[in-house]
């Protein structure tokens, strides 16, 4: 099961990062997830881990380290371990890319492994790629809104304290 998607954000392109980046703050915005942790000591790098648990139609927990960290230009991670039906395994990456100096777009894709099971290529393509599609655009929309209304504020305030 594949998922690509990116959606347009009109704030500069740090700002999302250290939204996305900040697992404490991923189940704000991704409706998959209800807890996000770091799971290693130090700064984010290649080789920090982490897990996520959530649901998209059914309970999961995910490890995953990062095998790629590039500063406000794209992450990929690879799933170490897993628990919930059916996902065995994945993996992904996010890419921010710049448009101009106030926008940025914001692409995910991952990929998840299922269990072999009864009829496997029909639950993966009309039951669990739909839904995880859905829940991911979902999830982008959230995103964008909480970083506009954010960056929106950060800009009311800045201008008030000018005028102070």
């Amino acid at each position: 099961m594949r998922c690509v998607s990116a959606i347009d954000i009109n704030v500069p392109l740090e700002v999302v990062w250290e939204i996305t980046q900040n697992p404490e703050r991923r189940n704000e915005w991704d409706y998959r997830v209800t807890e996000s942790k770091k799971l290693s000591e130090g700064p984010f790098d290649k080789g920090t881990r982490c897990s996520v648990s959530g649901s998209f139609g059914f309970k999961y927990f995910l490890e995953y380290k990062y095998v790629l960290y590039e500063k406000c230009v794209k992450t990929a991670i690879k799933v170490t371990r897993c628990k919930g039906f059916p996902i065995t395994g994945g993996g992904g990456g996010w890419t921010y890319e710049k448009v101009d100096e106030h926008s940025c777009r914001f692409h995910i894709n991952f990929f998840l492994k299922l269990r072999k099971m009864p009829f496997e290529k029909s639950v993966d393509k009309y039951i669990v790629e739909p839904l995880f599609k859905w829940m991911s655009e979902k999830s982008l929309k959230q995103l964008k809104k909480i970083a506009e209304e954010e960056w929106a504020l950060s800009n009311a305030n800045q201008k008030d304290l000018i005028r102070v």
